[in-house]
């Protein structure tokens, strides 16, 4: 309150002072803000490295359970001087892959057959008495090597040394039944994972490919286990994996924010 009678004084109405501390307190204000945001983003970035920990885990998790089936294939091949048809489906059936192992194609086994003696065992094959529930008796009756078709992909320049045909295949399905006689050793790709299998003794996975004899192109990837005694290639045992399947309940009940895809 200022008396009518009280001249106004001259000069600035806030004084130096004044100015000075809304000035710090602007300062601080911007800091605090620019401090809140720098918080927020190091939240954020230590919830996305953790989601994606949490996935990167949860696949390997599930190739790792996915390879002890292909070892325990390896079990029944190393512990039995000969492994049936048969053998091979009930090992398979014995597994529910539909109910525990969620993108589960086939489990094949492709026998390793050196070039020089290909002939003999196509013949053996062919003579040999048909499986129950075969669909088409001509793909065991005209069996024949050949290579896995899938568009982009050429066939081997060369003529492999070693012809790796599927010869046993489970779930035994009309769609599985037509991998019966793929060689993957005439496609280039397939060819050095299988090579990369048999140097490492491990289980090698495929880069993404379209898988052999699937309704409509189905992306996926191939596992491959090799199997050799004392010293001696017998064959591959395969994997076949439907990638959209395959990452069905990856991560149970907690699905993750982040959009992703393998």
């Amino acid at each position: 309150y200022r008396p009518m009678s009280e001249a106004p004084t001259d000069g600035p109405l806030l004084s130096r002072s004044a100015l000075a501390l809304i000035a710090v307190m602007l300062a601080a204000g911007l800091l605090g803000g620019w401090q809140t945001q720098k918080l927020v983003q190091e939240h954020q970035r230590a919830r996305f490295d953790y989601e994606l920990q949490r996935i990167v885990a949860a696949v390997e998790q599930r190739m790792a359970a996915y390879g002890q089936v292909l070892r325990g294939g390896l079990g029944l091949f190393i512990a039995s001087d000969e492994v049936s048809r048969a053998d091979w489906l009930r090992y398979v059936e014995t597994l529910r892959l539909d109910q525990h192992y969620p993108g589960f194609k086939s489990l094949s086994f492709a026998v390793a057959v050196p070039a020089a003696e290909l002939s003999a065992f196509v013949a053996s094959v062919r003579r040999a008495p048909l499986p129950e529930g075969l669909a088409d008796p001509a793909l065991l009756r005209e069996f024949t090597p050949r290579p896995p078709v899938e568009p982009g992909r050429p066939a081997a320049v060369e003529p492999p040394a070693i012809h790796s045909p599927i010869l046993y295949v489970a779930p035994f399905t009309a769609e599985n039944q037509r991998v019966l006689g793929v060689d993957m050793m005439q496609e280039p790709t397939r060819r050095a994972v299988m090579e990369a299998a048999v140097a490492s003794g491990e289980v090698t996975i495929s880069p993404r490919l379209r898988l052999a004899a699937s309704n409509g192109a189905q992306a996926g990837f191939i596992a491959y286990l090799a199997i050799q005694r004392e010293g001696r290639l017998l064959g591959w045992l395969t994997a076949a994996f439907r990638a959209d399947d395959f990452m069905l309940g990856l991560l149970g009940d907690s699905p993750s924010p982040i959009a992703f895809e393998v």
